[in-house]
């Protein structure tokens, strides 16, 4: 947990910590002790340096054919998508982070379910990302990846569906739930406490888990 007071308490244990605005230092932990899991979920810190810190340590932990899930991708207007954080909803910039790994590092596929202002989803190797469509296409990816973090929102609000490979939760959820992806048994207390604020949310993360909510 990032930024996270000296005295905070909600009642659940928390094993790793950090007042700082980056889990960097935290993820860092983990992977020193070589530590790796099916399925990683990433609500960074919404600067551009704390989401692509995140995002790249997310992937580190990452298995081979695991999953990375990366909240707020999709903010719907420039105000959301400002860079300093503000009161109110605040998506910040992470969609450019999670969208210069996605579209710049070599052997991942992504795609973007289109709920909760975007829950963005790279997978290290194909079979999952292959059922949604494709990547886009190397030119557009190349235009994104020469402009300046400034510039990166207008170009981004033309593009948005071709460059976060943008896909429906109705459809995301009729794929997935027929398959066990991950691990059976173990993480329905885990994902009810990571993704509290949003139930379909925690629909997706039961249907990659492989189970049925109830």
């Amino acid at each position: 947990m990032y930024r996270c007071p000296a005295d905070f308490s909600d009642g659940e244990t928390v094993d790793y910590a950090t007042p700082a605005d980056s889990c960097e230092e935290l993820c860092a932990e983990l992977i020193k002790s070589g530590e790796s899991f099916d399925l990683v979920f990433v609500d960074p810190y919404h600067t551009y340096t704390s989401s692509f810190q995140a995002i790249m340590a997310g992937l580190q932990l990452t298995k081979t054919n695991g999953t990375l899930l990366v909240h707020d991708c999709n903010p719907p207007n420039p105000f959301y998508a400002e860079p300093e954080f503000h009161l109110g909803n605040w998506c910040g910039v992470t969609y450019a982070a999670y969208l210069d790994i996605a579209l710049g590092k070599e052997g991942i596929g992504h795609f973007t379910v289109d709920t909760d202002f975007g829950c963005g989803i790279i997978r290290k190797g194909p079979q999952l990302v292959r059922q949604f469509g494709t990547i886009p296409d190397a030119s557009l990816a190349l235009e994104w990846q020469a402009l300046d973090l400034s510039q990166k929102y207008p170009f981004f609000d033309t593009y948005r569906q071709q460059l976060l490979n943008l896909v429906t939760a109705d459809k995301f959820l009729r794929t997935v739930m027929p398959f066990e992806y991950f691990c059976k048994g173990k993480l329905r207390k885990l994902l009810k406490k990571i993704a509290w604020a949003d139930a379909l949310v925690y629909r997706m993360l039961l249907a990659m888990a492989g189970q049925r909510s109830r």
